[in-house]
């Protein structure tokens, strides 16, 4: 259901179309700019330590996050064709820790959405059946109640392939906001693609910056602007009241 694609990434098709995206996707960054293999890998990400990141979550083929015992923030590319059933927590492999059943009917997704594009409103609400219980390597994540400075320093952590195409670790790297360069993606979050960036099943994974040691989220992952080398996220900031309501 993921589907981002780094340095030629893209967030905005279904699997049964991955190879022409891929197909559609080297093709267009051959004529944009000389990429060499590198270029489709995240580079320098870590693995994460074990309650180091207690707030990411694990959905069907997309990452997420805890906002309380009942909330669940992920991107809306990743369930607007369908349903998932539960989400795990607590751990370093998505396929283990605790999982909690998820209430299909209150599944929300932003108004106005279009299924599986890419962008600032690339957000969904899930809501569990019942409380996740929180320790020491499961907590709720802060939403941000700004938008972000652009050279903001901020980390992305997911389940999504490395560069070595492994997958369902979870994993983290650090990146800066950069200002985004297509007005296509104007009011979202953006980052330059280098010297990292989110990369299969990472979609719907948290954004966040680190105060003294209090995580706060500033973005949702979506997709890429492959022709500008950026990675887009949605923009938790401006949509804070959809995500809360």
């Amino acid at each position: 259901r993921d589907h981002c694609v780094t340095g030629v990434q893209t967030c905005a098709l279904p699997i049964s179309a991955m190879k022409l995206l891929i197909i559609a996707c080297l093709v267009a960054a051959i004529s944009a700019a000389p990429l060499s293999l590198e270029d489709f890998r995240v580079l320098n990400g870590q693995r994460a330590r074990i309650g180091q990141f207690p707030f990411v979550a694990s959905i069907s083929g997309c990452s997420a996050s805890i906002l309380n015992q009942n909330t669940i923030l992920t991107a809306a590319h990743c369930v607007c064709r369908t349903r998932p059933t539960y989400v795990r927590v607590g751990t370093l492999n998505k396929s283990g820790g605790a999982s909690y059943p998820l209430d299909t009917r209150a599944q929300r997704v932003f108004p106005g959405y279009r299924c599986q594009s890419v962008g600032k409103s690339d957000l969904a609400v899930l809501k569990t059946t019942r409380p996740i219980q929180f320790n020491s390597n499961v907590q709720p994540i802060e939403l941000t109640r700004t938008v972000p400075a652009d050279g903001t320093r901020f980390t992305i952590s997911g389940y999504g392939q490395d560069e070595n195409k492994r997958s369902g670790i979870l994993k983290f790297a650090t990146n800066t906001k950069a200002r985004c360069l297509s007005s296509q993606y104007y009011g979202s979050v953006c980052q330059s693609m280098k010297p990292n960036s989110p990369f299969y099943g990472d979609s719907g994974g948290p954004l966040f910056t680190n105060n003294n040691g209090k995580f706060i989220q500033v973005g949702v992952v979506s997709g890429g602007d492959f022709r500008n080398n950026q990675a887009i996220y949605a923009n938790v900031g401006a949509y804070r009241s959809f995500i809360t309501q």
